[in-house]
Formats: C-alpha cells, sequence, structure tokens
C-alpha cells in the first residue's frame, strides 16, 4: 500500500514596494467623539511660538478601544505631548468594512494656536503620499520614506507563522500582505492587513510579525519611524 505524506507548508516573507491599494469592500470610517479639548501647551505660553501641529497615526480596535498610537509629525515635542494625551482621553466608535465592527489605522491632525485649537480627521491610506501642514516653523518627521533610509529595513529577530491549514486546491499558495510601521526601536507596530488568502493566515502573519525586532532605522544617524508592505507566502510541499 503506497504511503501518502500529509502536505508540508514553507514560509516566506518578502518586502514590497510602495504602491497603490484598492479596497473591493464597503469602508465607514471610524468616529472620534471628542470628549475634551486640546489645549494650548501650558509650557510655550510665556514663548515667542503661538502656533503648531502635531500628527497622529492611530490604531482603534473593532471594540472601539484606542490600541496603538505613534506621533509621526510635530513642530514642537510640546504640541506632540499634548496630542498624544487628548487622544487617549477621547473615545471611538470602531470602522465597519461591510457592515462588520473592524480594527483601523487612521491619522489625526491637530492645528494648535494661543487662542484655540482645530483637529482634523483624515483615514489613513494604507501607503499614505507625503501631506504638507500649513504651519511656520521646522516641522519633525517622525515618519521617513523607505528611499530616505540609511539602509533598507533590516529583520534582526523573526518568527515563522504557524500555517492554520490546507487549502482547498493544494497546488495554491497562500499570500498574506501587510502594511506596518517600524518604531524607532525597531519594533513592528500597527499591522493593516490589505490582502490574504484566508483569514485564517492574515491572523497567524499578525502574530509572527508582532513578535519580530528590526534593526532600528535611521534617516542621517538619527532614530525614525517607516512605513512598509511586507508579503507572507505559505507554500504548500506536496
Amino acid at each position: 500500500m503506497a504511503c501518502h505524506r500529509p502536505p508540508r507548508w514553507l514560509f516566506a516573507a518578502a518586502l514590497l514596494a510602495a504602491g497603490p491599494v484598492v479596497a473591493a469592500a464597503k469602508v465607514v470610517p471610524p468616529v472620534i467623539i471628542q470628549t475634551s479639548e486640546a489645549q494650548f501647551p501650558h509650557s510655550l505660553s510665556l514663548t515667542p511660538v503661538y502656533h503648531g501641529t502635531a500628527e497622529v497615526i492611530v490604531n482603534i480596535d473593532a471594540d472601539g478601544k484606542l490600541a496603538d498610537l505613534l506621533v509621526s509629525r510635530y513642530s514642537r515635542i510640546e504640541f506632540a505631548h499634548e496630542a498624544e494625551l487628548t487622544l487617549r482621553e477621547w473615545r471611538y466608535e470602531p470602522a465597519r468594512r461591510d457592515g462588520e465592527a473592524t480594527g483601523a489605522r487612521f491619522r489625526v491632525k491637530f492645528d494648535f494656536t494661543a487662542r484655540g485649537k482645530v483637529s482634523t480627521l483624515t483615514i489613513l491610506d494604507t501607503l499614505e503620499s507625503r501631506v504638507s501642514l500649513a504651519s511656520p516653523g521646522i516641522v519633525t518627521d517622525v515618519l521617513c520614506p523607505v528611499r530616505e533610509l540609511d539602509r533598507p529595513p533590516t529583520p534582526v529577530s523573526t518568527v515563522t507563522p504557524h500555517h492554520p491549514g490546507q487549502l482547498p486546491n493544494a497546488d495554491r499558495d497562500a499570500t498574506v500582505i501587510l502594511d506596518y510601521l517600524i518604531d524607532e526601536t525597531g519594533r513592528p507596530r500597527m499591522p493593516v492587513v490589505l490582502e490574504a488568502t484566508r483569514d485564517g493566515f492574515a491572523v497567524e502573519a499578525v502574530d509572527a510579525l508582532s513578535q519580530w525586532r528590526f534593526a532600528p532605522p535611521t534617516r542621517d544617524g538619527r532614530p525614525v519611524a517607516v512605513q512598509v508592505r511586507q508579503q507572507f507566502i505559505f507554500k504548500q510541499d506536496i
């Protein structure tokens, strides 16, 4: 009697170049419920600074909870701190995909003046273009384009995703494409699933990625954050 060995899953991962993403599903953006007002930082009240900006990338989970945030741009660190504090105090309603609550990553922009504050909400494109903030003074960009890094993102510690089982077609590879941020310490943050053969593979890819670590990204020797897209391929060796 012939013995048929069970299929074995192999795994590969590769960084992808940035490109446009088209979403087929109907997506309703998350809603911010502003329970408090962002204040002009008191520490700047007696300085010649009268205007400022801060831009924060926010991750709201399917329960409407603030899961993570990362300051991506600011004119003064005091504005960045005030924006973070305010976002942690606000409440949120989750985004919905085809009617189902889902996690979402988006960008919140704060414009501060000595007389008050205006904040606007913009859904973060999965691989966003640079956005110009209309404000005086020097603006610090924490989020750096890959092309401006001193060296490409380099993983120093990886974990292989666990495969969740066979696909209906044995000759078909399982593919997951994630978009995520690598912060100044080299930790992957806020992954977004762009494409997945099946939800189970996406779950395993995200879980494994959360355990990865990268060499801290730098630009001109200074720590920065970077946004990347990565493909995970689960191959079945028949």
